[in-house]
């Protein structure tokens, strides 16, 4: 059986590069530092363990496997759970990089649902989750966080960026980390596609939403009544924009 490893292994060799970053003082010399540290530490080949068979996942035709449908991508794990609002401050770096790379170029992203509390294991839950948050990206629900302990986590969010073959090159933890998350993201594919290891194959992605039957609101916030004209005001918060309507519901204007 092959030797996987944690973030005990990595933390101590990546924290030489951040303090070597932190004292660095243009663009082009932090890329250089990365690119170094990750001719160093694909030699480490620090692979970690496979997901669980048999686990659910959201936003995909079928489960994703290491050692199958994503070898030859840089991955980008996201270990969250949706009640937390940390967690949910770093979506946007996500979608940021989900604009910048797409799965063709060598970059997936995958939600690892590590739940905190019962209530959060169940699937239902996270379907609401994923749909509220427009999370673009697949999600994998570990239900009894068994990825996360083999790992050694230890706090929500935290990102675990893997090489090709499923090795570990770089964690952050917390939130407030996007011009990080971008530069080793960056850096990753750079390194990976000089040497000749990334594939540009898609995935199945399939969208939970599109499985989902037209609807005017997506999770309505709050409503305003106008008393003199007997107009209403919707918060359409999953569509970000508002719909004034008639008291009657008649559309009568939409705003955003």
């Amino acid at each position: 059986m092959a030797s996987h490893y944690t973030l005990s292994k990595l933390f101590p060799i990546q924290s030489q590069l951040d303090y070597a970053l932190d004292d660095a003082r243009t663009q082009q010399e932090k890329e250089d530092l990365v690119y170094h540290y990750l001719k160093k530490i694909d030699e480490e080949d620090l692979k970690i363990p496979d997901f669980q068979t048999g686990l659910e996942w959201l936003n995909t035709e079928e489960p994703l496997s290491l050692s199958k449908e994503l070898v030859g991508k840089v991955v980008l794990l996201d270990f969250f759970t949706y009640c937390c609002i940390n967690c949910m401050h770093i979506l946007p770096d996500l979608h940021q990089l989900e604009k910048r790379h797409s799965v063709e170029d060598g970059l997936v992203i995958i939600g690892v649902h590590s739940a905190k509390f019962p209530n959060e294991k169940v699937l239902d839950n996270i379907r609401s989750a994923v749909l509220r948050y427009d999370i673009c990206h697949p999600v994998v629900n570990d239900n009894e966080a068994s990825l996360w302990h083999e790992l050694e986590v230890s706090c929500w969010p935290t990102l675990v960026l893997l090489g090709p073959r499923g090795n570990m090159l770089f964690s952050l933890v917390g939130e407030g980390h996007s011009d990080r998350l971008i530069l080793f993201t960056d850096g990753a594919l750079r390194y990976y596609r000089e040497q000749s290891q990334l594939k540009t194959h898609s995935l199945g992605i399939k969208l939970y939403r599109d499985s989902l039957p037209p609807s005017i609101l997506s999770f309505p916030g709050k409503v305003a009544v106008d008393q003199s004209t007997k107009r209403l005001a919707i918060a359409d918060t999953g569509h970000h924009r508002i719909l004034v309507v008639s008291s009657t519901g008649h559309l009568l204007h939409v705003v955003g």
